[in-house]
């Protein structure tokens, strides 16, 4: 897996968390039956699983640029109140400039990975209104 820079963390990482936390916070409104539209519970579940993938996938390839294990990544956030400083850490910290076990240094931030970022968002919430329109 390639090595991903501060502003690719930022762009598929925390741009993808961001989206899921909004998906489930919709989901919940719906749930609670304040958005009248129940049925769409399960695929807000499943969009917000999709982002939280990609989330996790920019995390451990950030982590990889600092030279730390996959694994090492995948465990810390799941461990609750240790995840949200692992985050602004990731965010934050600049990777190794040479090579390491992982790969060359990566590139920033391409303007085709904000394009595809921004589009997966916005299309999660297209189907998601197409599903609620339908269901």
């Amino acid at each position: 897996m390639p090595r991903h820079s501060r502003s690719s963390f930022l762009v598929l990482g925390l741009l993808s968390a961001a989206n899921a936390a909004g998906l489930l916070l919709y989901g919940l409104s719906l749930s609670t039956g304040s958005g009248g539209g129940e049925s769409s519970v399960p695929v807000v579940i499943a969009l917000a699983a999709m982002c939280l993938l990609v989330f996790l996938y920019a995390a451990v390839n950030r982590g990889r640029d600092l030279g730390w294990s996959g694994w090492l990544i995948a465990i810390a956030l799941g461990m609750g109140p240790v995840a949200p400083l692992l985050i602004i850490y990731l965010a934050c910290a600049q990777g190794q400039p040479t090579a390491n076990r992982h790969g060359p240094p990566p590139p920033p931030a391409s303007a085709e990975q904000w394009f595809w970022t921004l589009f997966f968002i916005i299309c999660s919430w297209f189907v998601l209104a197409f599903t609620a329109r339908i269901l």
